[in-house]
């Protein structure tokens, strides 16, 4: 009998073929956090004023709104900028051996342009509160469901037609395609511009928002 080939189908992860956990989670616990911080930072640094009572002192000072808003929001992501360095540069690439194929410097500039737009759901928040305690349950209240259908805990594609329709207008849906492309895979940003353009437009509409009900509370 003719001896006859066999053909076996065997599956391969691409950028991570020994499908180690640690890079996998340490990327997704990394982006998480940021959204946490970009929500949040703001949100607690404008109550701060409002607590205080400066922020009447702000209003009446020659600043518009929306430059009280946006420097508040470019300090906040400058921490950001740094913790994110710190926690990419000493804990995945050193101690984690996560490898970080793509490009840094588009890595950071999408983080902070992410965490610039994000951050408008911080400042719309804290248009609802009064105090810190109230403005860090409506900050759970919305990073919650942001956080369990980014796409980083599940699959997306096993999801409801009206679900996958709906986290679409969450930043961090579009945002987690560009840290995986870049840190595992080393994609370019000719690669990713479509979650990109996403990413700028939804959270230009937040952070117009966000700016809008600010402007809005101290008529």
């Amino acid at each position: 009998m003719e001896h006859i080939p066999q053909v076996r189908m065997q599956a391969r992860t691409w950028y991570n073929a020994d499908l180690r956990e640690t890079w996998f989670a340490t990327i997704s616990e990394l982006v998480l956090m940021m959204t946490v911080a970009a929500i949040f930072l703001p949100a607690a640094a404008l109550i701060r004023e409002k607590e205080r009572g400066t922020i009447e002192q702000l209003l009446v000072s020659p600043l518009a709104p929306f430059q009280i808003v946006l420097a508040t929001v470019l300090a906040m992501t400058l921490v950001m900028l740094a913790g994110a360095a710190v926690a990419v540069g000493v804990i995945m690439v050193w101690l984690l051996d996560v490898p970080f194929r793509g490009s840094p410097a588009l890595f950071f500039a999408l983080l902070a342009i992410y965490a610039v737009t994000t951050s408008g759901l911080g400042i719309f928040a804290a248009t609802f509160a009064r105090n810190s305690g109230q403005v860090g349950l409506i900050v759970l209240l919305i990073v919650m469901p942001i956080l369990f259908l980014s796409g980083s805990w599940n699959i997306v594609e096993g999801m409801p037609g009206w679900l996958r329709a709906g986290i679409e207008f969450s930043p961090l849906r579009h945002f987690v395609p560009i840290a995986y492309g870049i840190i595992l895979r080393g994609t370019e940003l000719t690669m990713i511009w479509e979650p990109v353009l996403k990413m700028f437009a939804l959270g230009a509409a937040l952070f117009a928002l966000g700016v809008w009900r600010f402007r809005r509370q101290f008529r």
